[in-house]
């Protein structure tokens, strides 16, 4: 060990790094040597160390070695202590707070963002000046980029107007942050709702649906966070249906109620008033937001992940699905359907312009409107006006395109799909 410790410190004169590159070995040879069943090795081991102490400073060898070997070699007198305290130090180092866990505690920071954000936008002021200045108040405060996500949002969901002002706001600021962070908080804020007697805010589902429709985040992505699951959905369909046929098959029967039966009804439905509501279904609440700012597609792929009518079949959706079809179709039908002498209530058209194009001619029927036709079904009895609308684009269509023979599977596609059962559905004639 002395003739180590001699060569070890002739070497030391011409590299001024070999006490870390030793307390480095040192640290190897703990471990290894630790391991072994032969008490010998260690012993050397442990003579060598300390041969060697005047060549390695304490501090290096507190850094490297396990404590329990410090405490062998005298440069520490309780492991266990020394263990302690090194947590403790290391705790105040690495794990001190950095960000504060209350809103409260960042209020002058939150109430400077709320204001920049629900000023007069009707100036020049522009979503690249506001986020300049976002920026600044996150620095400044030290604000969570999460949660001014979260309020940039909440104040979106107050100001539903500003569309063309937050869109692009929104777009800039996902920048700073994860890609999925947005899906994330909108999923967390429809999971607050999701309690029995929830009710969804309408302006949650608007603003999730402009979000989608303008690709800042995947409805696939979103749909996950959204209840009821689609397999509980199913099983409703399945149990409206069984109650459905029911109710016909009474019909069908002669019964002679008694007062005892019509008393347990009456109980019955008194227990059915009394039981929780489920949450409402979001769902369903998001494709008919969809519906309304014009976004198919998307609430084309909801439909699809139902039962055939099952969303339609819901007056709301029916009548947002209406409600697009009279701007879908009002320019053809201003230039064909409208009667002499008939002003009629001119559709004003969607102010989106990721809306699909309104029908100019018949071969744009082909593109959309057909296809909406056909979802809706025969849910269409829930709007007589566009109903009446529907029948006169058909007798213009047939009258002009009588002789092509082209034109027929159009023509059945029309009559058999949805204006069949749409009149057995209607209440009375039209």
């Amino acid at each position: 060990h002395d003739q180590a410790s001699n060569v070890l410190n002739d070497i030391i004169e011409f590299r001024d790094d070999m006490p870390s590159i030793l307390a480095d070995v040192f640290c190897i040879l703990d471990i290894e040597t630790s391991c072994l069943e032969e008490k010998s090795k260690r012993d050397q081991f442990m003579q060598l160390v300390l041969a060697c102490l005047n060549l390695v400073s304490d501090t290096l060898l507190k850094e490297r070695l396990d404590p329990e070997t410090l405490e062998s070699l005298g440069l520490i007198k309780q492991s266990q202590q020394f263990n302690q305290k090194s947590v403790k130090i290391k705790t105040k180092l690495f794990y001190k707070q950095q960000k504060f866990n209350l809103l409260r505690e960042e209020n002058e920071g939150y109430a400077k963002l709320i204001a920049e954000l629900g000023q007069d936008l009707s100036g020049n002021i522009t979503s690249e000046l506001i986020l300049e200045n976002i920026k600044s108040l996150i620095g400044c405060f030290n604000l969570d980029p999460n949660r001014v996500l979260d309020i940039i949002l909440e104040v979106y969901e107050c100001r539903p107007e500003y569309d063309e002002f937050f869109v692009p706001l929104i777009e800039s600021y996902m920048y700073m942050c994860e890609p999925q962070t947005l899906c994330h908080i909108l999923g967390f804020k429809f999971k607050f709702y999701q309690e029995p007697n929830g009710e969804t805010p309408v302006s949650l589902y608007r603003v999730a649906a402009i979000l989608l429709q303008h690709n800042l985040i995947d409805l696939e992505d979103l749909y996950v966070h959204l209840l009821p699951s689609d397999h509980t959905i199913l099983e409703e369909h399945r149990r409206e249906i069984g109650e459905a046929k029911q109710i016909v098959r009474k019909l069908t029967m002669v019964v002679l109620s008694s007062e005892k039966m019509e008393e347990k009804e009456k109980e019955k439905e008194k227990e059915e008033e009394k039981m929780e509501k489920p949450p409402d279904n979001q769902k369903l609440g998001l494709l008919e937001a969809m519906l309304k700012i014009g976004d198919w597609q998307h609430a084309q792929s909801i439909m699809d992940q139902m039962p055939p009518f099952y969303a339609t079949s819901h007056k709301p959706i029916a009548l947002a699905l209406c409600q697009l079809l009279h701007v879908m179709i009002e320019p053809l039908y201003r230039r064909v359907g409208v009667l002499k002498g008939a002003k009629g209530a001119p559709v004003p058209p969607l102010q989106n312009k990721r809306a699909p194009k309104p029908a100019e001619h018949f071969e744009d029927l082909r593109k959309e409107v057909f296809n909406m036709l056909c979802y809706l079904g025969p849910h269409l009895s829930h709007d007589p006006i566009l109903f009446a609308k529907v029948l006169r684009l058909g007798k213009a269509f047939m009258k002009e395109y009588q002789l092509d023979g082209n034109k027929q599977e159009d023509r059945e596609k029309m009559v058999g799909s949805f204006l069949k059962n749409t009149f057995l559905n209607r209440p009375c004639n039209i």
